[in-house]
Protein backbone atom coordinates (compact mmCIF):
# COMPACT_ATOMS: atom_id res chain seq x y z
CA UNK A 1 0.00 0.00 0.00
CA UNK A 2 1.24 3.54 -1.06
CA UNK A 3 1.01 5.78 1.89
CA UNK A 4 2.67 9.39 3.11
CA UNK A 5 3.03 9.39 7.52
CA UNK A 6 3.88 12.72 8.67
CA UNK A 7 4.79 12.65 12.63
CA UNK A 8 5.18 16.04 14.66
CA UNK A 9 6.20 15.33 18.33
CA UNK A 10 7.50 17.48 21.20
CA UNK A 11 9.02 17.57 24.23
CA UNK A 12 7.39 15.84 27.23
CA UNK A 13 7.50 18.88 29.54
CA UNK A 14 4.49 20.53 27.59
CA UNK A 15 1.54 20.42 29.43
CA UNK A 16 -0.47 21.63 26.67
CA UNK A 17 0.09 20.48 23.10
CA UNK A 18 2.57 23.44 21.58
CA UNK A 19 1.18 22.51 17.64
CA UNK A 20 -2.12 21.94 16.10
CA UNK A 21 -2.04 20.25 12.08
CA UNK A 22 -4.11 20.68 9.61
CA UNK A 23 -4.20 18.73 6.34
CA UNK A 24 -6.55 19.17 3.50
CA UNK A 25 -7.58 17.80 -0.01
CA UNK A 26 -10.73 17.38 -2.04
CA UNK A 27 -12.94 19.39 0.23
CA UNK A 28 -12.02 17.08 3.17
CA UNK A 29 -10.02 18.09 6.49
CA UNK A 30 -7.89 16.61 8.98
CA UNK A 31 -7.74 18.44 11.81
CA UNK A 32 -6.97 18.79 15.01
CA UNK A 33 -8.42 21.52 16.92
CA UNK A 34 -11.70 20.37 15.72
CA UNK A 35 -10.20 16.73 16.36
CA UNK A 36 -11.70 15.87 12.72
CA UNK A 37 -9.45 12.49 12.36
CA UNK A 38 -10.39 10.92 9.37
CA UNK A 39 -11.61 11.63 5.98
CA UNK A 40 -11.79 9.58 2.45
CA UNK A 41 -7.80 9.45 2.11
CA UNK A 42 -6.30 9.52 5.59
CA UNK A 43 -6.43 9.65 9.41
CA UNK A 44 -5.28 11.62 12.16
CA UNK A 45 -3.72 9.84 15.39
CA UNK A 46 -3.45 12.62 18.31
CA UNK A 47 -1.46 11.21 21.05
CA UNK A 48 -0.15 12.97 24.32
CA UNK A 49 3.50 13.96 22.82
CA UNK A 50 2.55 13.34 19.06
CA UNK A 51 0.34 13.61 16.03
CA UNK A 52 1.01 11.41 13.38
CA UNK A 53 -0.98 11.81 10.06
CA UNK A 54 -1.34 8.86 7.75
CA UNK A 55 -2.44 10.16 4.01
CA UNK A 56 -3.07 8.10 0.77
CA UNK A 57 0.39 8.66 -1.77
CA UNK A 58 -0.10 10.87 -4.38
CA UNK A 59 -2.44 13.75 -3.92
CA UNK A 60 -2.15 17.38 -3.00
CA UNK A 61 -2.58 17.81 0.09
CA UNK A 62 -2.40 21.25 1.71
CA UNK A 63 -0.59 20.46 4.64
CA UNK A 64 -0.07 23.28 7.75
CA UNK A 65 1.57 23.24 12.14
CA UNK A 66 0.12 25.86 13.56
CA UNK A 67 2.14 26.91 16.58
CA UNK A 68 0.06 27.24 19.86
CA UNK A 69 2.61 27.95 22.17
CA UNK A 70 6.50 27.95 22.35
CA UNK A 71 9.12 24.73 22.16
CA UNK A 72 10.60 22.68 20.27
CA UNK A 73 9.16 19.94 17.76
CA UNK A 74 10.49 17.14 15.38
CA UNK A 75 8.79 16.39 12.07
CA UNK A 76 9.41 12.94 10.15
CA UNK A 77 7.99 12.34 6.81
CA UNK A 78 7.94 8.55 5.88
CA UNK A 79 7.03 7.79 2.04
CA UNK A 80 5.93 3.93 1.46
CA UNK A 81 5.60 3.86 -2.40
CA UNK A 82 6.18 0.83 -4.82
CA UNK A 83 10.05 1.87 -4.55
CA UNK A 84 10.31 1.59 -1.23
CA UNK A 85 10.37 3.91 1.91
CA UNK A 86 12.23 6.65 2.47
CA UNK A 87 12.24 8.90 5.20
CA UNK A 88 13.26 12.76 5.47
CA UNK A 89 13.55 14.52 9.61
CA UNK A 90 13.91 17.84 11.28
CA UNK A 91 14.81 18.02 14.53
CA UNK A 92 14.88 20.74 16.66
CA UNK A 93 12.37 22.89 14.77
CA UNK A 94 11.72 25.79 16.58
CA UNK A 95 7.75 26.43 17.98
CA UNK A 96 6.29 29.87 18.81
CA UNK A 97 2.25 30.99 19.10
CA UNK A 98 0.59 32.33 16.19
CA UNK A 99 3.49 30.70 13.94
CA UNK A 100 2.80 28.31 10.79
CA UNK A 101 4.60 25.58 9.03
CA UNK A 102 3.68 24.87 6.00
CA UNK A 103 4.63 21.37 4.86
CA UNK A 104 5.55 20.80 0.62
CA UNK A 105 5.69 17.37 -0.09
CA UNK A 106 5.14 16.55 -3.98
CA UNK A 107 6.33 12.46 -4.66
CA UNK A 108 8.85 10.65 -2.81
CA UNK A 109 11.19 11.32 -5.45
CA UNK A 110 11.49 15.24 -4.42
CA UNK A 111 12.78 17.39 -1.82
CA UNK A 112 10.48 18.48 0.80
CA UNK A 113 10.57 21.79 2.16
CA UNK A 114 9.25 23.02 5.55
CA UNK A 115 8.19 26.89 5.17
CA UNK A 116 8.25 28.86 8.10
CA UNK A 117 5.60 32.00 8.71
CA UNK A 118 6.49 33.70 12.09
CA UNK A 119 2.93 36.18 11.11
CA UNK A 120 0.62 36.45 7.82
CA UNK A 121 2.91 36.84 5.32
CA UNK A 122 6.67 37.20 7.01
CA UNK A 123 8.62 34.53 6.46
CA UNK A 124 11.45 33.56 9.03
CA UNK A 125 13.09 30.22 7.48
CA UNK A 126 13.38 27.92 4.93
CA UNK A 127 13.98 23.71 5.68
CA UNK A 128 14.47 21.27 3.13
CA UNK A 129 15.03 17.80 3.11
CA UNK A 130 16.01 14.63 0.41
CA UNK A 131 15.35 11.20 0.93
CA UNK A 132 17.03 10.26 4.25
CA UNK A 133 18.52 13.19 5.34
CA UNK A 134 17.83 14.20 9.06
CA UNK A 135 18.05 18.22 9.22
CA UNK A 136 19.18 20.10 12.64
CA UNK A 137 18.79 23.53 11.24
CA UNK A 138 16.67 26.00 8.54
CA UNK A 139 19.07 26.04 5.37
CA UNK A 140 19.85 29.87 5.13
CA UNK A 141 21.25 30.05 2.01
CA UNK A 142 17.72 28.50 0.40
CA UNK A 143 16.19 30.64 2.75
CA UNK A 144 18.21 34.24 1.61
CA UNK A 145 17.58 32.66 -2.07
CA UNK A 146 14.12 32.04 -1.54
CA UNK A 147 13.55 35.99 -0.02
CA UNK A 148 15.43 37.66 -2.94
CA UNK A 149 13.37 36.35 -5.36
CA UNK A 150 9.92 36.58 -3.66
CA UNK A 151 7.65 39.41 -3.11
CA UNK A 152 7.15 37.93 0.44
CA UNK A 153 8.61 40.23 3.37
CA UNK A 154 10.89 38.80 5.39
CA UNK A 155 10.23 38.59 9.00
CA UNK A 156 12.38 40.78 11.38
Amino acid sequence: MKFVRLSYSWADGNLNRPIEALVSFNGEMLNSVRNLTTASWGAMQIDDNEITVALEYGNPYDIAVIGTGDGIMNIEIEFNTDDGQNKRSFLNVPIKTDMTIFVYTYSASFSVALLVVESPEMISTLWCAEAGDMIIESDEALTEFFLEYSSVPRSV
